[in-house]
């Protein structure tokens, strides 16, 4: 039988701002057969840390290969670079935002030697934003921008009956900065058309424009009939940063600059040469909640049918009768809901378990094929001794991916997310079960999970294992 995998799954706390990203790093410890370890990037990288103890090394959505600050943006610093470069093992990158500095993010996956990107670049223009011969080591798929969340046992708590919902649509988006393009500009004509439509007709609606995030996001949701959704992505291909610079450049000169004006003067001719179009994470999101969808007409990947699973609008807003009138047949909407919540959150393509058992498979194929990583004693010892003092960065298969028992500073900022204290803590708080031999006798005792590692460590580091 092949041992696991020994996983590093580096991520930067400062940066899992949406659920999507969230959810993806604890997939891998939830789902995955393989051994998992998580780093943060936001500190410095433990001198003790030795890579070769892993045989896999992921980047996840939030370290930002494509950007030029510092950890705080979520790149990488000299010393993690510097590692991951030195590194022999098999690296994985999850990226986003290949529209913006593509330059940098082309260089940096080079530079680390990256072996597999999983891109939202759709198939057919992944060879264009990273042609073959430019990266003919690099194997890049393309991937969806979300899956079906992973809080379904809290979802079933907050479905309630369309009747009992407090709003009839609701709606929560940032206003994307003008340089994003005509794609990414549809979530502001969707929801000020709305709301405009809604006020006028008395219809009750929570409309806004600041974005609410973890289960917080979920409970609002929960309390609308409907919610409104476009496809996601930027159009803008801004390789070197000069698009962004010349827009704001051009706003600072004209305070009134509109953005019809700005798109018809300059922006046009940079839009739409490639098609980043995807399906909205809150496709999956509604859906599991049995919130309706108002969906601007397009492909949404393939996931969802329009009638059949979200009440399709037009982007001239033309239909918007027939729209309204479909939103007050509560049959209906039970109706396209419940066939949402049968083809997609009933069915495993579009889990992320079904995903990581992929990656898996696919792990313990190429790894196979190099030689194997043996780890340190060392930076074993470092592993599992040392992650729970304070000054260590680890923690292994963990429910949230943070690099130690959380800090109240953390609990408190997971906590303006609307996570639950008890859900955060709650594998560290499972009892486990320690025997200890005493005058001859078996004493079965029940610590706390945090406690039981602890000692094991202890016991560990006494004995020299």
């Amino acid at each position: 039988m092949e041992r696991p995998l020994r996983i590093l799954v580096l991520y930067n706390e400062k940066q899992l701002l949406i659920n999507p990203e969230f959810d993806l790093i604890k997939s891998f410890a939830q789902y995955s057969k393989h051994e998992i370890w998580y780093l943060t990037i936001y500190r410095e990288m433990p001198e003790a840390l030795d890579l070769t103890a892993f045989d896999v090394v992921i980047l996840s959505y939030s370290v930002l290969l494509n950007q030029t600050n510092s950890a705080m943006t979520g790149e990488l610093s000299t010393l993690f670079s510097q590692a991951l470069q030195a590194y022999q093992g098999y690296k994985i990158a999850f990226i986003q935002n290949e529209h913006e500095n593509t330059n940098n993010l082309r260089a940096n996956i080079l530079k680390l030697g990256i072996d597999t990107v999983y891109t939202h670049v759709p198939e057919a223009y992944i060879s264009q934003v990273f042609p073959p011969k430019q990266f003919p080591q690099t194997r890049f798929m393309a991937l969806t921008t979300g899956f079906v969340p992973l809080s379904q046992p809290l979802f079933d708590q907050l479905i309630k009956p369309l009747h009992e919902r407090r709003w009839v649509i609701g709606y929560r988006s940032i206003i994307p900065p003008f340089w994003h393009g005509q794609l990414a500009r549809e979530k502001v004509l969707i929801g000020e058309r709305m709301q405009r439509e809604c006020s006028k007709r008395g219809i009750a609606a929570n409309i806004n424009w600041k974005l609410s995030y973890g289960n917080s996001w979920y409970r609002y949701l929960a309390k609308c009939k409907a919610t409104l959704a476009t496809e996601v992505g930027v159009n803008v291909f801004d390789v070197d940063g000069s698009i962004r610079q010349h827009v704001t450049s051009l706003i600072q000169q004209t305070s009134d600059l509109s953005y019809d004006t700005l798109y018809e003067n300059f922006l046009h001719q940079h839009d739409n040469k490639i098609q980043m179009n995807q399906i909205s994470p809150k496709v999956y999101e509604a859906a599991s909640l049995k919130t309706a969808l108002i969906l601007f007409e397009g492909e949404h990947s393939g996931v969802v049918e329009p009638n059949k699973h979200y009440i399709p609008l037009k982007k001239d807003f033309s239909n918007l009768n027939d729209v309204f009138n479909k939103l007050a047949d509560n049959n209906y909407l039970q109706q396209i809901t419940e066939q949402a919540y049968e083809d997609i959150i009933q069915t495993d393509k579009y889990h992320y378990k079904h995903f990581i058992a992929r990656l898996d498979a696919k792990l313990s194929e190429v790894v196979a094929t190099r030689s194997s990583v043996a780890a340190t004693q060392s930076t074993m010892r470092y592993l599992n001794v040392n992650m729970f003092k304070n000054k260590s960065n680890f923690i292994p298969l963990l429910s949230l991916p943070t690099d130690k028992p959380l800090r109240i500073e953390q609990l408190s900022a997971y906590q303006s997310w609307g996570l639950e204290p008890a859900f955060i803590n709650a594998q560290y708080n499972q009892l486990e079960t320690l025997t200890l031999s005493f005058l001859g006798k078996q004493i079965q005792v029940a610590l706390p999970r945090r406690i039981f590692l602890a000692l094991r460590a202890l016991r560990r580091k006494i004995v020299g294992l």
